[in-house]
């Protein structure tokens, strides 16, 4: 992942898939599968370090 930008879909292989909500020193990402059975999509923070190691799927600026 080039820059860590807003609105970006990224996936992980325990977390799914996802997109990027917020960028601070901290990034927000909504995740689209639940944590677990009884819960919804969920929001966690990560890292920049984190982050930048996940797969891109696409980004604000693609068709």
């Amino acid at each position: 992942m080039a820059g860590i930008e807003r609105d970006a879909r990224v996936r992980h292989p325990e977390y799914g898939d996802g997109t990027i909500e917020a960028v601070a020193d901290e990034v927000l990402i909504y995740w689209d599968q639940p944590l677990h059975e009884s819960a919804g999509r969920h929001r966690l923070y990560h890292t920049r370090a984190f982050v930048a190691g996940l797969e891109t799927l696409s980004s604000p600026e693609d068709p």
